[in-house]
């Protein structure tokens, strides 16, 4: 009995020795496994080359693909929640329905990318380069968009509540029934940007370029344009209060608002 207990505890002790060996091995293989359904979470893909790679619906939480080169790549309802996207080359890659939480985008690529119905919400996008890209009904809810080119962008039915804008280019972006309120636009390009029927209160507009935009029907009560630019934009039907402030704003007609100008351009 002695010795069946001592081959057992041996048998369970290589047992061990086993798994753990295993397990590494396992980790390597599942982090060079490119294909629909890939488990790539926290995988270190650094500078990988991923052009046209087929990750639908992939696991990449956590994963560190900053500097990859997925210029094309099929990321259809893939898991991208806080994986690190700084620098990556994703120019013209479908990332539909994609969840992006958190993601860090810093100086990446985006342009022309399909990201419809995209979750980026709290996503850090300081530089990233998305024009031409397809944001539609995408969320964006507290995303960091400081000095992000979204010239030609389309964000019809975006979510961009409380996302932070500064220093941004939507220069000629579509942003009809974007939801934009309390979201910070100060000093940002939206020159023959359309923002039809958007939801603009209390965004800050504060020396934002809207020379020529279409504000049609848009919600802006509260909201603020104090020194922005308003030359030959469009606000027919648009809704404004008295806590709208134009101070120091250039009006549609080109007449600069004076002090303090709340609630219209005096």
């Amino acid at each position: 009995m002695l010795a069946t207990a001592l081959a057992t505890a041996a048998l369970a002790t290589t047992g061990a020795t086993i798994t753990a060996a295993a397990a590494p091995a396992a980790a390597a293989d599942r982090c060079t496994t490119f294909s629909p359904n890939a488990d790539l979470r926290a995988c270190n893909l650094r500078g990988a080359n991923l052009v046209g790679a087929n990750l639908t619906d992939a696991n990449l939480t956590g994963a560190n693909l900053a500097r990859a080169n997925l210029t094309g790549a099929n990321l259809t309802g893939a898991n991208l929640t806080e994986a690190d996207l700084v620098l990556a080359n994703l120019t013209g890659a479908n990332l539909t329905g994609a969840n992006l939480t958190g993601a860090y985008l810093s100086g990446a690529n985006l342009t022309g990318a399909n990201l419809d119905g995209a979750n980026l919400t709290d996503a850090k996008l300081i530089h990233a380069h998305l024009a031409h890209a397809k944001l539609t009904h995408a969320g964006l809810t507290r995303a960091n968009l400081h000095r992000a080119d979204l010239t030609d962008a389309n964000l019809t039915n975006a979510n961009l509540n409380f996302a932070y804008l500064k220093f941004a280019d939507l220069t000629s972006a579509n942003l009809s029934l974007v939801g934009l309120h309390d979201a910070n636009l100060s000093h940002t390009v939206l020159r023959e940007a359309n923002l039809t029927h958007a939801n603009l209160e209390r965004a800050e507009f504060a020396r934002a370029d809207l020379t020529g935009a279409n504000l049609t029907g848009a919600h802006a009560p509260g909201t603020g344009f104090a020194e922005a630019s308003l030359i030959h934009a469009n606000t027919d039907g648009w809704t404004i209060n008295f806590f709208t402030v134009f101070r120091g704003a250039t009006w549609t007609d080109g007449r600069p608002c004076k002090f303090p100008s709340q609630g219209a351009c005096d």
